[in-house]
């Protein structure tokens, strides 16, 4: 069965805030979860990502949040960026222009930028239905060539049934930033099609590696993928409200006054849904099939 668009954000939305329940998270995250809600709030209002409007969006919340301009790490701003990776994960020159943008804003200047890219091509891939969980990491390394010695590092650990702790190990040169995303990535790899084993897994090294890993495996086994216990708290309805939301300003499918009744059904990755007479596909790709052109994509605020 091919899940929805629509459930994908869902889970990576999900996923991404769990880790925020543990106990030993620290207060730190707290600040990059308001600019996280900052440019999700823009997304839905706007249709893109306007700066202004994001530091509005942050100071009805939180003055202080502003404050982190320039001092987060990579693995920091990859786990804020989730839904700006979700909003820009069918164009891919505009999801690297928007995530170098938000690198110059928020990225410590000694931090890496290849991590936040390489994050951002892990999670579109997925969105795009065009991966093979086995071959998830080869198909990375072609992608992102300046990380191919750590995804290497990562499929041959996974090949050789390495655990979290070994794994850590042959990596343990590498700055905390860069650990925690290829933690993540080698978390969700191992055992992609059990959230629930990824993301505790991922909790023995960090909070953060989990909410990294959270996000990713969410994305990938989608809100279909949790146990319903864990999605009936007020909190995580509210999560699902916002991913709702969120997608339905991404494909143009937006009802000011009936958010919540979006089909669950009517709309898929690009290129996914067969054309039909008198039926054309939400979509920001061209089309597979020329006599059937797609809409292109607008947000009718009015």
């Amino acid at each position: 069965m091919e899940i929805s668009l629509l459930s994908r954000f869902e889970g990576g939305l999900l996923g991404s805030t769990m880790a925020l329940e543990l106990p030993e998270i620290d207060s730190t995250f707290a600040f990059w979860k308001k600019i996280q809600n900052g440019a999700i709030a823009t997304l839905i209002e706007t249709g893109k990502l306007e700066t202004q409007d994001w530091w509005q969006q942050i100071d009805r919340d939180d003055r202080p949040s502003l404050e982190c301009q320039k001092t987060g790490t990579s693995s920091e701003v990859a786990a804020m960026a989730l839904p700006i990776i979700l909003f820009f994960h069918d164009i891919p020159l505009q999801l690297n222009a928007e995530l170098s943008r938000i690198a110059s804003l928020w990225l410590h200047p000694e931090e890496p930028i290849e991590d936040i890219l390489l994050w951002g091509e892990a999670i579109a891939l997925i969105l795009q239905e065009n991966f093979n969980p086995s071959q998830f990491l080869p198909q990375l390394i072609s992608r992102s060539p300046p990380r191919e010695s750590l995804l290497n590092a990562l499929q041959d650990a996974i090949e050789r049934g390495l655990s979290l702790q070994q794994t850590a190990r042959t990596i343990a040169d590498r700055p905390l930033s860069q650990t925690e995303i290829a933690l993540a990535l080698y978390c969700f790899s191992f055992t992609p099609e059990d959230f629930s084993l990824c993301w505790h897994r991922s909790q023995q090294f960090n909070p953060l590696a989990a909410i990294l890993t959270g996000a990713i495996a969410g994305v990938y086994n989608s809100s279909l993928g949790f146990p319903p216990s864990w999605c009936l708290s007020p909190q995580r309805q509210q999560i699902l409200e916002k991913a709702r939301w969120l997608f339905s300003a991404w494909s143009g499918c937006y009802i000011l006054d009936n958010r919540d009744r979006l089909p669950r059904t009517a709309i898929g990755a690009a290129g996914t849904i067969q054309a039909r007479k008198g039926f054309a596909t939400i979509s920001q790709r061209e089309s597979r099939f020329p006599s059937y052109p797609t809409k292109s994509r607008s947000l009718n605020l009015s």
